[in-house]
C-alpha cells in the first residue's frame, strides 16, 4: 500500500510539473508547429532539477512546511516552463 501512494504521489508531482508545458505544446502542434515538442526534451529535465533543487534548499535553509513548499515550487516551475515555450514560439514567429 506504501508503495501505491509514492506512486501514485509521484505521478501527481510529474502531472503538476510537466502538464502545463504539455499543454501549449500540444496546442501549438495542433496549429501545425510540431517543433514545440522538440524543446520539451531540455525543458523537463531542467525543470525537475530546478523543483527538486529548490526543495532541498528549502529544507537545508530550514524552512517551515517544506512539503507545502515543494509543491508551490512545482506548480511555479511547470508554469514557467509554459510560459518559456509560449515565448520561445512567439519570438521564432515574429523572427520569420
Amino acid at each position: 500500500m506504501r508503495i501505491l501512494l509514492i506512486l501514485v504521489a509521484t505521478l501527481v508531482f510529474l502531472g503538476v510539473l510537466w502538464g502545463p508545458a504539455f499543454m501549449v505544446a500540444l496546442r501549438y502542434w495542433r496549429r501545425g508547429d510540431a517543433g514545440a515538442f522538440g524543446q520539451l526534451r531540455y525543458l523537463y529535465p531542467a525543470q525537475l532539477i530546478v523543483a527538486v533543487a529548490l526543495a532541498f534548499t528549502a529544507d537545508l535553509l530550514g524552512l517551515r512546511q517544506p512539503a507545502a513548499l515543494l509543491a508551490g515550487a512545482t506548480i511555479c516551475v511547470g508554469v514557467c516552463g509554459a510560459l518559456f515555450i509560449s515565448l520561445r514560439h512567439l519570438l521564432l514567429s515574429k523572427r520569420t
